[in-house]
């Protein structure tokens, strides 16, 4: 087992398919504990979680569930966001393949550095230029993509921010962070940050939960699959929460104007109530999410869409919207 355990609601990577792990337990008759999991492509799954007569889990999608063994040589559980960076970038470096080929020496190439902020303790460092070369490499990146490299985590908090804080433009589709709380804790470490695409991301529906500011007063939201409700935050009592976005991180999606949630089954309910957050927001795709109707905002009765001020492209192909009535509520968006 990896030396985390895996727990409900986890996502994971077993070869090249993700899936989230709906059951862990046992499957009578045989012995040892099993994972029940749920695949993104329901064309490995065998059931939707009842099998021989007994219901061990559900799935969102028919069929797609599935048996597996907690088998750490074939799981992936995730890692954090600058180990997949340093992984994708570090090897393809320009001339990092003349380091070694020409004006470089290793041994020049020396560094000292204090151990323990202690200036009488000096530690020697061989190939610490060629280390700083690298590092400002990345300092430089400004489109990222990291589409399926197993992030769970940001990692140190401000390392991202020290390693590659001008990165503009990053993808983090089919990865294995499953709720916004991470995704506020990487994206708000990149102030420059415009594109942020999250195609096939599959976060943890229990409860979503952000904060945003009106006036001056903290507010917070909550969306589960029963109920919204809006509420200041020094009137919370709302414990625990299992998806909290920090107070502090509210305003880490403000300078995003394009956003992909492509494939992630989110509801237009909590795009909607994502809204106040997203202030410059230009481009908004949402195909392929299953969404039905445009409502469910403040009021659910209303009947047009409001907010979204800077918006002018939305993507709702590949969804089941029915009525042109639903379209119709996007009249007063701008």
């Amino acid at each position: 087992m990896p030396a985390d355990p895996i727990h409900l609601a986890q996502r994971i990577q077993v070869d090249d398919t993700l899936a989230t792990v709906r059951y862990i337990g046992p499957v009578p008759p045989t012995p040892g504990e099993w994972l029940g999991v749920e695949w993104d492509n329901p064309l490995r799954g065998k059931h939707d979680g009842f099998h021989n007569g007994v219901r061990y889990f559900h799935c969102s999608v028919p069929n797609s569930g599935s048996f597996i063994r907690p088998n750490p040589a074939k799981i992936f559980t995730g890692r954090p966001f600058l180990a997949a960076l340093v992984e994708r970038y570090m090897p393809s470096l320009p001339n990092a393949a003349k380091d070694d080929a020409g004006g470089y020496s290793a041994e020049q190439d020396v560094g000292i550095i204090h151990f323990g902020g202690d200036r009488s303790i000096e530690v020697e460092i061989v190939g610490f230029e060629k280390i700083e070369r690298k590092q400002k490499h990345l300092d430089q990146l400004q489109e990222v993509g990291l589409a399926q490299t197993q992030i769970s985590s940001a990692g140190t908090p401000g390392e991202i921010k020290r390693i590659a804080p001008h990165i503009h433009d990053l993808d983090l589709s089919k990865n294995l962070i499953t709720d916004w709380s991470v995704i506020a804790q990487i994206i708000s470490q990149l102030h420059e940050l415009e594109v942020l695409r999250l195609k096939y991301a599959i976060f943890d529906r229990s409860v979503l939960v952000f904060y945003f500011r009106v006036c001056g007063e903290a507010y917070v939201v909550f969306i589960s699959p029963s109920h919204t409700r809006v509420t200041p935050h020094s009137h919370t009592r709302f414990d625990p929460l299992p998806t909290p976005l920090p107070l502090g991180l509210e305003h880490a999606f403000t300078s995003l104007r394009s956003l992909a949630l492509n494939y992630t089954r989110i509801s237009w309910r909590e795009i909607q109530h994502f809204e106040p957050a997203l202030p410059l927001l230009e481009n908004l795709q949402l195909a392929g999410n299953g969404i039905r109707e445009l409502s469910g905002g403040e009021a659910e009765g209303e009947e047009t869409v409001h907010g979204f001020k800077n918006l002018k492209w939305l993507n709702l192909e590949e969804n089941v919207i029915e009525a042109w009535g639903e379209v119709a509520r996007l009249r007063e968006l701008e």
